[in-house]
């Protein structure tokens, strides 16, 4: 049980469920005393109880995850800027069974990450953030998913804020891992109209902004 606050994402890895969001307190669905998992706890897929071994320790709400490729660890994006002691700002990497921060994935916001996506060891980020590992990209990028190492694209202008500010909200990758789709409070990419979603082209060797619009959004 959550005991306080919001649920904003679950990931599944192996038979653990990963769940984040901005609540500290949780309980094992048997009773007994409360326990404070701040934005980020997992528990036992069939018995529903809470891990003891996956507490780490992040100063910020949890947003996205998305499971490792490498069946053990989970990417974790949200508005923390420190995960285990360690500065780290945005997303990290962490192993589900011990909650240890990989020290070998290296990327780095300089705000929040709205959400996750990995697809052919590719990690996708998207959010408020207008650099990644101190290098321009707003609201959207890719990184290496092993060392978290910036690749060239997605690498697009988006702006032009719908509703408030500019960011994008939430993002997916078909499973042939040829398309991203990316939705948020935006309403021009790279000059041209889309209002509130965009899509792009990750079949060549960068990734470029599809012809693909709607106005229905």
């Amino acid at each position: 049980w959550v005991r306080n606050n919001q649920v904003f994402a679950i990931a599944e890895v192996g038979n653990t469920i990963v769940v984040g969001g901005s609540f500290t307190q949780v309980q094992n669905p048997t009773g007994g005393a409360t326990l404070t998992r701040n934005y980020l706890f997992a528990f036992n897929e069939a018995t529903g109880q809470v891990s003891t071994t996956f507490v780490p320790t992040l100063n910020g709400v949890v947003n996205g995850l998305a499971p490792a490729a490498d069946g053990t660890s989970v990417y974790v994006g949200g508005s923390f800027t420190i995960v285990n002691g360690t500065a780290q700002r945005g997303v990290t990497k962490l192993d589900v069974a011990t909650g240890q921060r990989d020290a070998s994935f290296v990327a780095r916001t300089n705000a929040t990450v709205n959400d996750v996506v990995l697809n052919n060891g590719r990690l996708y980020l998207g959010g408020f953030f207008t650099t990644v590992n101190n290098v321009g990209r707003q609201y959207l990028a890719g990184v290496d998913a092993l060392s978290g190492a910036l690749l060239a694209g997605p690498n697009s202008t988006i702006g032009v804020p719908f509703a408030g500010t500019t960011r994008v909200a939430k993002i997916d990758v078909d499973p042939a891992g040829n398309r991203l789709v990316a939705i948020g409070g935006f309403t021009v990419v790279d000059g041209l109209g889309r209002s509130q979603i965009a899509q792009w082209d990750l079949s060549g060797s960068d990734a470029s902004l599809s012809s693909w619009a709607t106005s229905s959004f």
